[in-house]
């Protein structure tokens, strides 16, 4: 079964070149993600980004993930790079096999306070 799930984030200031590490600050379900990095190198068979397997983690040991984003890497970061206030990521991953192979970065829009 797909699922999709999505995230508020935080990145650093500084991106490096090859990678970026997302830290989820809204961890709703699942509460395994704690970081995920993306990185330029070429993407698994079928698409796959990577696994997004909890593991061993629970709430209070969040696991790290690493997608391999191929030639999705360098778009994503220049968005990164050109985008101002709070970001969000999308994943989409098989619920069984917990293997993604989808991910959008996007710019959440904050409320006005009137």
């Amino acid at each position: 079964m797909t699922t999709t799930e999505t995230f508020s984030v935080t990145i650093p200031q500084n991106l490096p070149a090859h990678e970026v590490t997302f830290t989820i600050t809204n961890p709703g379900a699942p509460l395994f993600l704690g970081t995920l990095k993306i990185n330029d190198f070429a993407t698994g068979a079928g698409g796959v980004l990577g696994s997004v397997d909890p593991g061993h983690a629970d709430a209070t040991h969040l696991a790290g993930h690493a997608f391999k984003m191929g030639n999705q890497f360098q778009p994503i970061r220049d968005f990164l790079i050109n985008t101002q206030g709070s970001l969000s990521i999308q994943i989409t991953y098989d619920s069984i096999t917990f293997l993604a192979t989808n991910l959008q970065v996007t710019a959440t829009a904050m409320a006005a306070n009137g």
